[in-house]
């Protein structure tokens, strides 16, 4: 039985400012935590978001994932706001605090189509906390692995991934998914660390989904400074990371863009696929290897040649099987194996088909081991044989 699981997480608008005079501006964080009605706490992996550095309308990146159960078993979120201290011996300061009420979050409406519900609480010190819960859908779409790299930018560079939710009234409110370090003290061609992105939380595994990639440049003592974005899908940024440069638009502020990004990897990763046939086929791997273990043990025995044809035909649609389930994989994680005329081509629903028609293909034939060996063989001559894409060039 699927477990159902939900992500929390959290924003705040026009927080106070507890930094001090002269010492610019609060480095906020915030602590979570779930209390039962009876006051119990319910642990939480990770009770903290990062630290979002000279701002005072943070939109944190971290989030909070804890099973429906728990979620029945909630009664209060509370959550509270501090302002970091790196001075040795100095506690963070506190920047407010406020409890959210579970009721006030519809299951219901959550769990349906709309699938997240975002609430927003003043702060008696100052400020609004928006906390939002959605639906974490129950099939992993993977992780995107993405390295770019800047030219033309200003010092200190970082980009955003963001999205949009559907309860949000406001269609170009966008919410950051994602955001890579400045490369501090780095002029013109900054080169990020390769980055790797849940797909459910981009995109809820829809990679047709339109995302928006932000540049900012990172300013220690104000707010930090865009400097242009574009809108694009996963689909698109897997597909043209093999074709020409684009032109993209200007920041939503108005101010001029500037500057280009180089796609030099764009990937999936660890998606599991749309069908319970890769559940099957995994059965039949464990049962294959409990037969292995079965014929290891007992290999001393004398060999009954007396025995059906079928349990060896049986035997050998177990292998093919199994290596069709590792073709599957390989596959789902190199996208540029699959023509790139059709978006629709990347998404695993449409690769799935290719594969089981290839061991259908097997399974009403006569098959051999060597024919289980050709099939390895064959995927690793393409792996080979595939030439490396050459980087795509976005203009801002």
């Amino acid at each position: 039985m699927t477990v159902e699981k939900l992500r929390l997480t959290l924003q705040a608008t026009d927080l106070n400012n507890v930094a001090g005079s002269w010492k610019g501006t609060s480095d906020p964080y915030a602590e979570v935590t779930l209390l039962t009605s009876d006051g119990r706490e319910l642990k939480l992996d990770t009770p903290k978001t990062e630290v979002v550095k000279n701002n005072l309308s943070p939109e944190w990146i971290s989030s909070f994932s804890f099973d429906r159960s728990n979620a029945e078993e909630t009664s209060i979120i509370k959550v509270s706001i501090f302002d970091e201290v790196t001075k040795e011996n100095k506690s963070d300061i506190p920047m407010g605090s406020t409890e959210f009420k579970m009721e006030e979050f519809k299951m219901e409406d959550i769990l349906g189509n709309q699938g997240s519900i975002k609430v927003g609480k003043e702060l008696k010190e100052g400020g609004t906390l928006y906390a939002r819960i959605s639906k974490v859908p129950a099939r992993s779409a993977g992780k995107l692995a993405l390295s770019l790299q800047g030219g033309n930018l200003r010092k200190d560079a970082y980009f955003e991934l963001c999205r949009t939710y559907d309860d949000e009234d406001d269609t170009s409110s966008w919410t950051p998914v994602h955001r890579s370090r400045p490369i501090e003290n780095y002029y013109s061609n900054p080169k990020w660390r390769r980055a790797s992105i849940d797909v459910n939380r981009l995109c809820d595994g829809d990679l047709n989904r339109e995302i928006k990639l932000a540049l900012f440049y990172y300013d220690r003592k104000k707010d930090d400074k865009p400097m242009g974005a574009f809108y694009t899908t996963v689909n698109e940024l897997i597909r043209t990371a093999q074709s020409a440069s684009r032109e993209l638009q200007n920041n939503e502020s108005g101010a001029k863009a500037q500057g280009t990004i180089t796609v030099h990897e764009c990937k999936i990763t660890g998606a599991e696929p749309a069908s319970s046939s890769i559940t099957t086929a995994k059965n039949n791997e464990s049962q294959l290897a409990d037969n292995t273990s079965s014929d290891d043990t007992n290999e001393s025995q004398p060999t009954n040649n007396n025995g059906s044809d079928d349990t060896n035909d049986s035997q050998i649609i177990n292998n093919v099987r199994i290596v069709s389930y590792n073709v599957l994989s390989s596959k789902l994680a190199r996208p540029s194996h699959f023509t790139h005329s059709d978006p629709d081509h990347l998404t695993m629903e449409y690769r799935l088909p290719l594969i089981l028609q290839k061991l259908e293909e097997e399974m009403n034939r006569s098959t051999s081991s060597s024919d289980v060996a050709g099939m390895e063989d064959e995927v690793s001559k393409e792996d080979e044989q595939s030439p490396s894409p050459p980087p795509t060039i976005f203009a801002l």
